[in-house]
């Protein structure tokens, strides 16, 4: 899956925990992404960071599947430059 299939879908999801100002920065980080494919692993780990700390706050993640999707991509971005 693409990062901006997930991102699309899925920044809406984030923004309705975290703060407005930090859901700014991370909806720049991955607009910034989508222009530059080199910025997609930390787009991605930014996501994931956030995504695991709205978890640890609700004692559940609120989108597993999302969460997943996130841990995969990142996965094969590792494989393909050798992380």
């Amino acid at each position: 899956m693409r990062l901006v299939a997930l991102i699309d879908r899925d920044l809406e999801k984030l923004a309705r925990w975290v703060p407005q100002k930090e859901m700014e920065l991370l909806t720049e980080v991955c607009e910034r992404a989508r222009r530059d494919s080199d910025l997609a692993r930390p787009a991605l780990l930014l996501c994931l960071a956030y995504a695991k700390r709205v978890a640890r706050m609700l004692d559940q993640d609120p989108f597993p599947t999302v969460t997943r999707q996130i841990a995969e991509r990142l996965q094969q971005l590792g494989a393909k430059s050798g992380l």
